[in-house]
């Protein structure tokens, strides 16, 4: 197996020298800017006994890794809108991947380096001043920009899930969710509006993440089992059961595809936890699944993944279903600090097969806080995934041959700052074409809160 650093060639370094230098003058520039408020000089420094003074900052570096965003309170316009009932997030995540992928000119795997990035602005408003008790509404703008290794290596499953949505390509911005919520009662919330449906898995403890805070491929992501079921972005209506803090159950209804409101049919998505704690530590184990009116074939192209171009004639099916049982399980907790801790998790899925193409589906890993003292802000994760290939799908393509798809990811995330994360990132992958050699991707993730 090809170690990733022998794939680096001289053009891909300078190439990532260059996104590096940009990047780090864009953060120095909002230091400086952010200095005056994060560093005040005291009007009576300390003296030695001769008289001279010593510069003592009242302020230090300390402080500052440690402040939630860069840019710290916003001077005061952040607690000001917290007062309000509105919390604002804005983060700027950069991909930089190295990826194989076949050369045009001999045929030969070779290494690709490509750069990525996007903006993720998000907004929570609480509407009880303006409107009645109870009302929020909840916004999310993204902009992407740049490259994504997209089938790299013979690849079925994105491995950078972030930089897929809202487009695959060139620079899109999109409004991907705006979604109003209303608490009925203590055990009962109703949303309904555009939902960011990669929000929906950001429950999970030690899994989800969007891609932007956790593991990149997108079968820790958001279940690939769902992509005839669920679009990336949706409208619809979700129903939640809450048991005091937790949520006991949600079901809704929401478009099947991205091609227009309600346009190719609606699906039912239920999911229900059960109330057990096995080992009295925190944890979940749920059953749900989805029930789709969507008509199709399994070699439409999916906003999730992207297919090479089979050109075979394939037989369209009205309706898709999908099935899971869905678990993470704390496994070691500070007793200090609850947040701090780290687990197991895991999901196993099945589907009607067609129109769905991923049948069966199965994660299973470890992840959390790394509890290393010094470190409170440091996460990493490991996992494998098997995203079957159905057989109706194999059919669908011959005299192409498929097999399953299996692969296994590690990534720590480095905290430098509270605002300043850099994740490393490696992922080995058996893609799903036959004959295809097991792919090797490296990637570092650098995000900045604001």
């Amino acid at each position: 197996m090809t170690c990733p650093i022998d794939w680096i060639d001289s053009s891909a370094v300078r190439r990532f020298a260059s996104h590096v230098l940009v990047a780090l003058t864009l953060v120095l520039a909002a230091i400086t800017s952010a200095g005056a408020q994060s560093f005040d000089v005291p009007a009576s420094p300390p003296q030695t006994p001769s008289g001279t003074q010593i510069a003592q900052p009242s302020g230090s570096l300390k402080d500052f890794a440690n402040q939630s965003n860069l840019f710290g309170d916003w001077g005061g316009a952040r607690t000001k809108m917290e007062q309000n009932g509105t919390t604002l997030g804005v983060s700027f995540i950069q991909f930089f991947d190295w990826a194989p992928t076949t050369s045009s000119l001999t045929n030969d795997v070779v290494t690709k380096y490509y750069y990525g990035g996007k903006f993720d602005v998000r907004d929570t408003s609480d509407l009880s001043r303006v409107a009645w008790k109870g009302l929020s509404v909840h916004a999310h703008l993204e902009v992407r920009f740049g490259d994504v290794p997209l089938l790299a290596g013979g690849t079925l499953i994105p491995t950078n899930a972030a930089l897929i949505f809202p487009a695959a390509e060139d620079t899109k911005v999109r409004l991907t969710g705006l979604s109003f919520t209303q608490v009925l009662n203590p055990h009962v919330v109703v949303s309904m509006g555009r939902f960011n449906t990669l929000e929906l898995y950001n429950g999970r403890q030690y899994a989800g993440g969007e891609g932007l805070d956790k593991f990149m491929n997108l079968a820790f992501v958001a279940p690939p089992l769902s992509l005839k079921t669920v679009p990336p972005v949706a409208e619809g209506v979700i129903f939640t059961v809450m048991r005091g803090s937790e949520v006991a159950a949600n079901a809704g209804l929401i478009e099947s595809t991205d091609q227009g409101f309600f346009k190719n049919g609606a699906t039912v998505l239920w999911n229900v936890t059960l109330p057990i704690k096995p080992f009295s530590l925190p944890g979940h184990y749920s059953f749900g699944g989805e029930f789709s009116s969507t008509v199709g074939t399994n070699l439409d192209q999916n906003p999730w993944i992207l297919l090479p171009p089979f050109n075979n004639p394939a037989l369209t099916k009205q309706g898709a279903w999908t099935l899971n049982f869905t678990f993470d399980q704390t496994l070691v907790a500070d007793p200090q600090d609850a947040a701090q801790n780290l687990g197991a998790f895991g999901t196993i899925g099945v589907s009607d097969g067609n129109p769905s193409l991923i049948q069966p589906y199965f994660i299973f890993g470890f992840g959390g806080h790394t509890l290393l003292k010094g470190r409170p802000n440091d996460t990493f994760g490991i996992g494998y995934f098997f995203t079957g290939v159905s057989n109706d799908f194999r059919t669908s393509v011959e005299p192409v041959r498929l097999r399953d798809e299996q692969g296994g990811e590690f990534y720590y995330n480095f905290a430098a700052a509270r605002w300043s994360l850099i994740t490393a990132d490696l992922q080995f992958v058996d893609p799903f074409a036959v004959g295809s050699r097991t792919r090797t991707f490296f990637a570092v993730r650098w995000k900045l809160v604001f």
